[in-house]
């Protein structure tokens, strides 16, 4: 996400997506657009985070998914996820 470096792993997912969500008590994802041709699918998004301290904010974002053999094999996240880190909209 970003420009994070690469997680890889079931493991590493779940501890990264922890620590990244540490200031977040709500998201919610609305689908703007969608695209898949063969395993891969793209959706277009509109997060909506409400951080710990009640603000409300939302960031576009684009998912990019490949599926292989009923497995998830790649995972791309395109979005500044800049005030999510630091908790604040300001």
């Amino acid at each position: 996400m970003g420009n994070n470096v690469s997680v890889i792993g079931k493991n590493a997912i779940q501890s990264w997506v922890a620590q990244y969500l540490t200031s977040v008590a709500a998201m919610r994802h609305e689908i703007v657009e969608e695209w898949s041709e063969g395993n891969v699918a793209a959706l277009r998004v509109e997060v909506t985070y409400t951080l710990l301290n009640g603000e409300s904010f939302t960031l576009p974002a684009v998912t990019r998914t490949r599926v292989e053999q009923n497995q998830v094999t790649e995972y791309l996240i395109f979005m500044d996820p800049s005030p999510v880190v630091s908790g604040t909209t300001q």
